[in-house]
Protein backbone atom coordinates (compact mmCIF):
# COMPACT_ATOMS: atom_id res chain seq x y z
CA UNK A 1 0.00 0.00 0.00
CA UNK A 2 2.85 2.30 0.89
CA UNK A 3 4.43 1.43 -2.25
CA UNK A 4 1.50 2.42 -4.20
CA UNK A 5 1.36 5.64 -2.65
CA UNK A 6 4.89 6.55 -3.14
CA UNK A 7 4.35 6.05 -7.00
CA UNK A 8 1.42 7.81 -6.93
CA UNK A 9 3.52 10.70 -5.21
CA UNK A 10 5.75 10.68 -8.18
CA UNK A 11 3.33 10.61 -10.81
CA UNK A 12 2.04 13.71 -9.33
CA UNK A 13 5.46 15.23 -9.24
CA UNK A 14 6.61 14.34 -12.19
CA UNK A 15 3.24 15.83 -13.88
CA UNK A 16 3.47 19.03 -11.93
CA UNK A 17 7.18 19.45 -12.83
CA UNK A 18 5.73 18.89 -16.60
CA UNK A 19 3.08 21.09 -16.31
CA UNK A 20 5.14 23.79 -15.26
CA UNK A 21 7.68 23.24 -18.05
CA UNK A 22 5.17 23.52 -20.77
CA UNK A 23 3.86 26.63 -19.30
CA UNK A 24 7.02 28.29 -18.64
CA UNK A 25 8.20 27.48 -22.41
CA UNK A 26 4.67 29.02 -23.64
CA UNK A 27 5.22 31.73 -21.47
CA UNK A 28 8.81 32.60 -22.84
CA UNK A 29 8.12 31.97 -26.01
CA UNK A 30 5.37 34.43 -26.51
CA UNK A 31 7.57 36.66 -24.53
CA UNK A 32 9.93 36.26 -27.05
CA UNK A 33 8.04 37.01 -29.96
CA UNK A 34 5.89 40.32 -28.65
CA UNK A 35 3.36 38.56 -27.26
CA UNK A 36 2.56 39.40 -23.72
CA UNK A 37 -0.63 39.75 -22.21
CA UNK A 38 -2.55 38.57 -24.89
CA UNK A 39 -1.44 41.71 -27.06
CA UNK A 40 1.27 41.81 -30.23
CA UNK A 41 4.27 44.02 -29.84
CA UNK A 42 7.18 45.02 -31.78
CA UNK A 43 9.95 46.95 -31.20
CA UNK A 44 12.15 49.47 -33.66
CA UNK A 45 15.44 47.90 -34.52
CA UNK A 46 17.08 51.16 -33.62
CA UNK A 47 18.31 52.84 -30.72
CA UNK A 48 16.38 55.92 -29.59
CA UNK A 49 18.40 58.70 -28.62
CA UNK A 50 16.05 61.16 -28.01
CA UNK A 51 16.14 64.39 -30.40
CA UNK A 52 13.60 65.52 -31.72
CA UNK A 53 12.56 64.77 -35.56
CA UNK A 54 14.32 66.83 -38.38
CA UNK A 55 12.14 69.55 -40.02
CA UNK A 56 13.19 68.10 -43.41
CA UNK A 57 14.00 64.72 -43.30
CA UNK A 58 12.04 62.40 -41.49
CA UNK A 59 12.95 58.33 -41.39
CA UNK A 60 10.55 55.83 -40.52
CA UNK A 61 10.60 51.79 -40.09
CA UNK A 62 7.16 50.21 -40.82
CA UNK A 63 8.06 46.29 -39.46
CA UNK A 64 4.44 44.95 -39.15
CA UNK A 65 1.90 45.44 -41.79
CA UNK A 66 -1.47 44.05 -42.10
CA UNK A 67 -3.68 43.91 -44.61
CA UNK A 68 -6.89 43.80 -45.39
CA UNK A 69 -9.43 42.27 -48.55
CA UNK A 70 -13.06 43.11 -48.26
CA UNK A 71 -15.15 39.80 -50.56
CA UNK A 72 -18.72 39.47 -51.20
CA UNK A 73 -20.57 36.26 -51.51
CA UNK A 74 -22.90 35.66 -54.57
CA UNK A 75 -24.76 39.05 -54.55
CA UNK A 76 -23.85 42.33 -53.76
CA UNK A 77 -26.95 43.34 -52.41
CA UNK A 78 -26.63 40.64 -49.53
CA UNK A 79 -25.65 40.93 -46.79
CA UNK A 80 -25.05 37.14 -45.71
CA UNK A 81 -21.91 36.57 -47.53
CA UNK A 82 -19.66 39.87 -46.65
CA UNK A 83 -16.54 39.50 -45.09
CA UNK A 84 -13.34 41.71 -44.48
CA UNK A 85 -10.47 39.53 -44.17
CA UNK A 86 -7.23 40.23 -43.02
CA UNK A 87 -3.34 39.34 -42.79
CA UNK A 88 -0.51 40.26 -40.32
CA UNK A 89 3.16 40.21 -41.80
CA UNK A 90 6.20 41.02 -39.53
CA UNK A 91 9.14 40.71 -41.35
CA UNK A 92 12.47 42.83 -42.79
CA UNK A 93 11.07 46.04 -41.61
CA UNK A 94 10.32 48.64 -44.77
CA UNK A 95 12.57 51.93 -44.37
CA UNK A 96 11.14 54.89 -45.69
CA UNK A 97 12.53 58.38 -45.64
CA UNK A 98 10.61 61.92 -46.06
CA UNK A 99 12.94 64.38 -47.84
CA UNK A 100 12.32 68.16 -48.20
CA UNK A 101 9.73 68.42 -46.16
CA UNK A 102 10.58 71.70 -45.59
CA UNK A 103 10.47 72.68 -49.00
CA UNK A 104 7.57 73.44 -51.80
CA UNK A 105 8.62 69.66 -52.90
CA UNK A 106 8.86 67.11 -50.39
CA UNK A 107 9.79 63.34 -51.11
CA UNK A 108 9.56 59.74 -50.52
CA UNK A 109 12.56 57.87 -50.57
CA UNK A 110 11.99 53.98 -50.90
CA UNK A 111 12.52 50.70 -52.27
CA UNK A 112 10.87 51.77 -55.73
CA UNK A 113 12.87 54.93 -55.64
CA UNK A 114 11.76 58.77 -55.47
CA UNK A 115 8.30 60.11 -55.31
CA UNK A 116 7.28 63.35 -55.20
CA UNK A 117 4.44 63.80 -51.90
CA UNK A 118 1.79 66.50 -50.82
CA UNK A 119 1.92 68.16 -47.57
CA UNK A 120 -1.62 67.49 -46.17
CA UNK A 121 -0.90 68.90 -42.46
CA UNK A 122 2.45 70.61 -40.80
CA UNK A 123 2.54 71.60 -37.44
CA UNK A 124 3.81 71.13 -34.13
CA UNK A 125 2.04 67.90 -33.21
CA UNK A 126 1.51 65.72 -36.97
CA UNK A 127 2.56 66.02 -40.30
CA UNK A 128 0.39 63.97 -42.92
CA UNK A 129 1.70 63.48 -46.45
CA UNK A 130 -0.46 61.78 -49.41
CA UNK A 131 1.75 59.82 -52.41
CA UNK A 132 0.07 59.17 -55.54
CA UNK A 133 1.81 55.94 -57.41
CA UNK A 134 1.69 55.45 -61.04
CA UNK A 135 -1.20 53.40 -60.93
CA UNK A 136 -3.27 56.25 -59.33
CA UNK A 137 -2.97 54.51 -56.05
CA UNK A 138 -3.09 56.97 -52.91
CA UNK A 139 -1.02 56.31 -49.77
CA UNK A 140 -1.51 58.66 -46.32
CA UNK A 141 1.22 59.01 -43.92
CA UNK A 142 0.76 60.89 -40.75
CA UNK A 143 3.91 60.99 -38.32
CA UNK A 144 3.15 62.03 -35.15
CA UNK A 145 6.51 64.32 -34.05
CA UNK A 146 6.38 64.21 -30.32
CA UNK A 147 5.79 60.37 -30.07
CA UNK A 148 8.30 59.65 -33.07
CA UNK A 149 5.92 56.92 -34.40
CA UNK A 150 4.55 56.99 -37.92
CA UNK A 151 0.79 55.42 -39.60
CA UNK A 152 0.83 53.86 -43.09
CA UNK A 153 -2.34 53.65 -44.96
CA UNK A 154 -3.24 52.46 -48.54
CA UNK A 155 -6.46 51.84 -49.78
CA UNK A 156 -7.66 50.61 -53.79
CA UNK A 157 -9.08 48.06 -55.42
CA UNK A 158 -7.31 45.49 -55.97
CA UNK A 159 -8.62 43.02 -58.89
CA UNK A 160 -12.27 44.34 -58.01
CA UNK A 161 -11.73 44.46 -54.48
CA UNK A 162 -11.32 46.74 -52.14
CA UNK A 163 -8.26 46.27 -50.38
CA UNK A 164 -6.08 47.99 -47.86
CA UNK A 165 -2.77 48.31 -45.74
CA UNK A 166 -2.05 49.70 -42.62
CA UNK A 167 0.92 49.60 -40.55
CA UNK A 168 2.29 51.51 -37.54
CA UNK A 169 6.21 51.73 -37.32
CA UNK A 170 8.98 54.00 -35.58
CA UNK A 171 10.68 57.51 -36.72
CA UNK A 172 13.89 58.75 -36.51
Amino acid sequence: MEQEKGKNNKVITIFIVLAIIVVGYFYFTKAQNGIIGGEKTTTASFEDNGQQLSEDIINCEFKTISDFVYKNGKEITSDKDRKVYYNTSEGKPNLITFAGLSTKEPKIKGNMGDSPLTILKNDTETVVLVEQNAFGDMFTYTIFKKEKVAVWHKAYTLVATPYALLSMGYCY
